[in-house]
């Protein structure tokens, strides 16, 4: 038992299969140690080894989080705090984080945060390129129509704040038919 204890990474979030080498019954294991105060039980097979901060023990961060409950597979979180960091012109809220991945939809808490997962092909390094074109997709999510958001756009690309092919390359991968329709026809700046 001991050489689990050790093994314990303050911040990081663990599902039983991650002891199966060290244990027979990982998930007994795994309880002892909530009962210990060593780990906090999140649900879905998670648990935390909570970190301790100024205020007392800081929760998972949401990559951790994220990592651990799909196992590893790749995902992308996506949303308002992203769309707004492009300066585009939208200032919207996201009431929970998006997480484009291959295997779940829905939303779903996952520890103490709601996430909704969508099931949608995503890059596997997104570019600030493929989050315009994400914002795009989904401006109504944003709190802005997409039409509202084509002259910052222009001036952005105009200003070379985006790059030009890395956007046009993300707007034939990613876009959906009303955004490239919308690209084609209102940004002329763009066209090949």
């Amino acid at each position: 038992m001991l050489r689990l204890e050790l093994s314990l990474e303050p911040g990081r979030v663990y599902r039983p299969k991650d002891f199966a080498g060290q244990a027979r019954n990982p998930t007994v294991v795994l309880e002892r140690l909530v009962h210990e105060g060593k780990l906090e039980r999140l649900g879905h097979g998670l648990y935390h080894c909570p970190r301790e901060g100024r205020f007392g023990p800081r929760p998972p961060d949401d990559d951790a989080l994220l990592r651990a409950f799909l196992s590893g597979r790749g995902y992308v979180q996506s949303g308002p705090a992203y769309w707004n960091a492009l300066r585009l012109g939208t200032t919207g809220l996201a009431a929970m984080p998006l997480v484009y991945n291959a295997v779940r939809s829905g939303a779903l808490k996952v520890g103490r945060r709601t996430f909704e997962f969508r099931r949608v092909r995503f890059p596997s390094k997104p570019t600030r390129e493929w989050y315009v074109i994400d914002l795009l997709n989904h401006a109504s999510e944003a709190g802005v129509a997409a039409e509202d958001l084509v002259e910052p756009l222009a001036n952005a690309l105009a200003s070379s704040s985006f790059d030009r092919s890395t956007f046009l390359s993300a707007l034939m991968e990613f876009g959906t038919r009303s955004t490239k329709k919308l690209i084609r026809e209102r940004l002329r700046e763009v066209r090949a």
